[in-house]
């Protein structure tokens, strides 16, 4: 399952950036050619920098919670065995710890 959607990302991604991104600098040099000139395309390119920039400050944003979430999900694993499937974890892992605790429920 992980790498079937690691195929997806990375399909989408490379559509997204191999065919979305020269037809988006291509339109924005057309559109910038009158006012710009042959400096049009400088303009286009530096304006995919700092969408960059935007996506890279976006990403370190969210990379501040990443701890948090993950704590929160093991929390979230101990109290429900079929958690841990969602949480990171495999299947073969949160299924031996569940028969354990059944087990040791039993006893």
């Amino acid at each position: 399952m992980r790498a079937l959607a690691s195929a997806i990302v990375l399909f989408a991604i490379n559509i997204i950036g191999l065919g979305l991104g020269p037809w988006l600098i291509g339109i924005s040099n057309d559109l910038l050619a009158p006012a710009y000139g042959d400096e049009a395309i400088r303009y286009s390119l530096g304006g995919v920098g700092i969408v960059n920039l935007w996506a890279a400050a976006h990403s370190l944003l969210a990379g501040r919670y990443l701890r948090s979430d993950l704590a929160r999900a093991r929390g979230a694993e101990e109290s429900d065995p079929d958690v841990g499937r969602f949480a990171g974890r495999d299947t073969i892992t949160a299924r031996t710890s569940h028969s354990r605790r059944k087990r040791a429920i039993r006893s």
